[in-house]
């Protein structure tokens, strides 16, 4: 999991949003509009019991074989504990997010350091490119570190290449057997220490492909690249698996940054990948 760079020791515990036995693709059930790209009612995920020192949140069951289900969701939370969700991390990119009960699957996954009271409820919504679609989300809580004092949180998320107008992102050409071309995402307007990526694809037809996407900052791309490729891959039935490792890099980007992606792929055929970025601030 990302740690703190300060190593503020592990979590003791990891507080899912769903208990009991595991079942495909277990999750609370989120619901796009009936009007394409167009953000449906919240549903809530949790309301929390202890407070959260950073969480995950893993997206399933968005794919749809043969059909465009590029999608953004919102998070939202009522520190009251009521229904009155203000928006909170916004247009999340998580693609036609694949179903985690087959081999080499493992849906979407996000990571976020946030401190998160006791007592908030936190919900979700999604915009879709598909009418009424349906999908499927659960969060895990991190509680309180052995040492919370060495443990950086941040208290907002700057959204960077988002595309409400078709619930996606920033196309993105992957190479084949060389890089693609570095493509700007956006301009940060805060100075971020945490960056997490949303991928997503809009074909109906995929190529069940294995990507690596770059990510660096500055001027011009490849000027500071963040951490490690991120790999994911487009399953034959349209969905997009971005696995649990990928879970974001710790960086201090200063406002004013370009942010940057290149992509690379398996495939001779390239899907039509898009990205977003969020930065932790």
């Amino acid at each position: 999991m990302p740690m703190s760079p300060a190593g503020g020791g592990p979590a003791s515990e990891m507080v899912p949003s769903l208990a009991g036995q595991p079942i495909s693709n277990f999750g609370t059930q989120v619901t796009a509009s009936a009007t394409p790209n167009t953000y449906g009612s919240y549903a809530e995920i949790i309301e929390t019991a202890a407070d959260w020192y950073g969480f995950y949140m893993v997206c399933t069951a968005m794919n749809h074989g043969g059909a465009q289900a590029n999608t953004l969701i919102t998070l939202g939370k009522d520190e009251s504990g009521g229904t009155s969700y203000s928006d909170w991390i916004t247009d999340i990119l998580t693609g036609p997010a694949g179903d985690a009960n087959q081999p080499h699957s493992s849906g979407v996954w996000f990571y976020f350091p946030l401190f998160v009271p006791s007592g908030t409820a936190i919900a979700a919504k999604r915009a879709c490119q598909r009418a009424s679609d349906t999908g499927r989300i659960r969060l895990y809580g991190q509680s309180k570190p052995d040492y919370p004092e060495t443990w950086w949180l941040g208290g907002k998320v700057e959204t960077v290449g988002a595309n409400t107008a078709d619930s996606g992102g920033v196309d993105v050409v992957p190479g084949t057997t060389s890089e693609g071309s570095w493509t700007s995402i956006g301009t940060t307007s805060n100075d971020w220490r945490f960056v997490q990526v949303g991928i997503g694809q809009k074909d109906s037809i995929t190529s069940g492909a294995q990507y690596e996407l770059d990510l660096s900052y500055g001027t011009t791309g490849g000027d500071r690249i963040l951490g490690t490729p991120v790999y994911f891959h487009f399953g034959i039935s349209e969905e997009v698996h971005k696995l649990p490792h990928v879970m974001g890099f710790y960086a201090d980007i200063p406002s004013g940054s370009t942010i940057y992606a290149r992509a690379q792929t398996s495939s001779t055929a390239t899907d039509e990948l898009d990205v977003a970025v969020y930065g932790v601030y």
